[in-house]
């Protein structure tokens, strides 16, 4: 509780602004001080009481706030005439009827001010607190979809490279240490995720991306071919973590583990004026035209929740047809920072 800092500042204006009265009105300089004294003293002990009642949620009706205010007033004026009785003795000037009709209707428009400002704080107070609730609304729902696109990878990909791990060990103990090695990287960037950063950048995706083909390629060997072009100027180019990723693994996951003879996934990143272009396409049998308009895939959707968080109407993510007919995801970007320079993948795409 703060507010006590600024109602002592208040409370001293205003035995300010009575003194200032005071002597304008050619009150004896002696009586000024005193009198200053008698006004303020009582609004700002009952002004405590106005203060406290309204922060604490009062919602009464308006005959009750105007019956508070009258009281407030009333009290304030007889504690004032009181105070000046003790100080200054009685005073012809004290008890006339304009000076008591002015002194208890501005105590009434300083009882007005007082329940405004309290009000005003509570209402600041509340909205502070819902922005904090949302926050950690939001905070929860993004660790939530992130959670569930890391669940995606865990499963059916975690057994399957293990697998593939095992026979390598015993035919080429070489490049099983180096599989071994990026399936760490990727376990690694996946579950450093839930580090509380949403972002990384297109380089540091395209690197999951790169260990997470050179993984499947230990199981699907030939029938999994990959192009990639992706522009030197988008390397630092922002994305929420785990954007590429699950892209690339619905193409492998849908449109090339199923068929005998496998396909190609490309993957293309370029700018083109103030807009960034990420395509990531198969040559597989696509999806119905039903499903193309509806593009309600919980991956896609998740993926396109977190760039419209990071980016809002400045992201966009879109499903079409490839020039082979199989599935195109498009996202684009606008506003995004000059990049500087993308390195070669670890693992070159085939």
């Amino acid at each position: 509780m703060v507010w006590w800092r600024q109602y002592a500042l208040g409370c001293l204006l205003y035995f300010g602004i009575n003194a200032v009265v005071m002597k304008v009105i050619n009150l004896p300089s002696p009586e000024v001080g005193a009198w200053a004294i008698a006004n303020t003293l009582p609004a700002a002990l009952l002004g405590i009481g106005v203060v406290r009642f309204y922060i604490a949620r009062r919602r009464w009706a308006w005959p009750m706030h105007i019956a508070i205010a009258a009281l407030f007033a009333s009290a304030a004026v007889f504690g004032t005439h009181l105070i000046s009785l003790a100080i200054l003795g009685r005073k012809p000037w004290m008890f006339t009827l304009e000076g008591l009709v002015w002194g208890w209707l501005i105590a009434a428009l300083l009882f007005v001010i007082i329940a405004s400002t309290a009000h005003l704080q509570r209402v600041q107070t509340d909205l502070a607190h819902e922005r904090e609730r949302s926050a950690a609304a939001e905070a929860s729902r993004a660790r939530a979809e992130l959670a569930a696109l890391r669940a995606r990878i865990d499963p059916h990909f975690l057994f399957n490279t293990l697998h593939s791990l095992l026979a390598l060990v015993r035919q080429d103990p070489g490049r099983a240490e180096e599989a071994i090695e990026q399936f760490g990287d990727i376990l690694r960037y996946t579950f450093s995720a839930s580090d509380g950063s949403e972002e990384r950048t297109l380089q540091q995706e395209w690197q999951l991306v790169d260990n997470y083909l050179a993984l499947e390629r230990l199981r699907l060997g030939g029938r999994l071919r990959v192009t990639a072009s992706l522009d030197a100027d988008v390397a630092t180019v922002p994305l929420p973590v785990l954007t590429l990723q699950p892209l690339v693994e619905n193409a492998v996951r849908h449109a090339i583990a199923p068929r005998g003879a496998g396909g190609r996934v490309d993957v293309h990143a370029k700018r083109e004026n103030d807009r960034v272009r990420i395509t990531v396409s198969d040559d597989g049998p696509g999806i119905a035209p039903d499903a193309l308009r509806e593009s309600n895939g919980r991956g896609l959707d998740l993926v396109r929740q977190r760039l419209d968080r990071m980016y809002g109407e400045r992201a966009t993510l879109a499903l079409g047809r490839s020039s082979e007919g199989g599935l195109c995801v498009t996202i684009e970007l606008a506003g995004t920072p000059l990049p500087t320079t993308l390195p070669a993948p670890a693992h070159p795409p085939e």
